[in-house]
């Protein structure tokens, strides 16, 4: 389903990723979720197999995904590529185990 600014939401992809339902996944993290150019490409190298997502608009979460938790950042939008686009770096990146996870009401708190 389209997202804002034209994009796509990929919350119930991401939903999936997690086990969880879709309107559990976006009851808890949000919607419009969309891929995201990052601008630290060291991060990127050591990681290959995830990828960032970010939300909001102007973006406010960027969110990495993983079976057994997600990444959560605060977004830095630097220029990247000269006037090529913007690009975000990750700030204040905690991991959420979300096996370990109890009190959702405390996860929303973390995200708000």
């Amino acid at each position: 389903m389209a997202g804002q600014n034209g994009g796509w939401d990929v919350s119930a992809q991401l939903a999936a990723r997690l086990a969880m339902a879709p309107l559990e996944f976006v009851d808890i993290f949000g919607a419009a979720w969309r891929p995201v150019e990052v601008a630290d490409e060291e991060s990127v190298a050591a990681d290959a197999g995830s990828q960032w997502f970010v939300s909001g608009d102007p973006v406010q979460l960027m969110l990495r995904v993983y079976p057994h938790g997600v990444f959560l950042a605060r977004p830095e939008g630097v220029w990247h590529h000269g006037a090529g686009g913007l690009a975000y770096r990750q700030r204040d990146q905690v991991f959420v185990d979300l096996g370990g996870i109890h009190d959702l009401d405390r996860l929303r708190e973390m995200i708000d």
